[in-house]
């Protein structure tokens, strides 16, 4: 059987590039308590976050283990095994393949207590329009939904164009 390379190479160098782009920002929470009270009380959750905020979401603050849901196609296993170096775990399916035995998998992985993550845009869009299961998986699960996202700052030092401060949100 002939080994992908890609499929190696390309995660380890990607999860190289989040450390490293990760390393050189100044990062600030704003509304992470929501999701500290819900980690100190060991109750778990669904986070929402945009497909356009994926980058730096494994730097946003939930508790670990989670599971996001990733599409079956190859740019989702890629996503799955760079987020896989930041102890994130992948089920597999979207809405245009596989989404129903994904959302069976992800609200097995929540009766154990673990915390649930989705893209809710979906892999083929409309950007930034809801998909159904991440209500469905809160629903099932007896999770609160606490959506997530990564916003950034422009600072006058650098070129324009280019981001140098990010902010991760929690919003309740």
């Amino acid at each position: 059987m002939k080994r992908d390379w890609g499929l190696v190479l390309i995660p380890r160098i990607a999860a190289l590039f989040i450390w490293s782009l990760y390393a050189t920002l100044r990062v600030r929470f704003h509304g992470a308590e929501v999701i500290d009270d819900f980690d100190a009380k060991g109750q778990k959750y669904v986070i929402p976050f945009w497909h356009g905020h994926l980058l730096l979401m494994v730097y946003s603050r939930f508790k670990k283990p989670m599971t996001v849901m990733m599409s079956k196609h190859r740019d989702g296993e890629l996503i799955a095994r760079t987020v896989a170096h930041f102890g994130v775990d992948a089920a597999r399916g979207s809405t245009t393949r596989g989404g129903l035995a994904a959302l069976r998998e992800m609200l097995k992985i929540a009766s154990r207590g673990e915390n649930l993550a989705f893209t809710p845009d979906g892999p083929k869009g409309p950007a930034r329009v809801l998909q159904i299961g991440v209500v469905l998986a809160a629903q099932k699960s007896g999770s609160p939904i606490i959506p997530a996202v990564v916003v950034s700052e422009k600072k006058k030092f650098f070129r324009p164009g280019i981001d140098s401060r990010f902010r991760i949100l929690s919003l309740a």
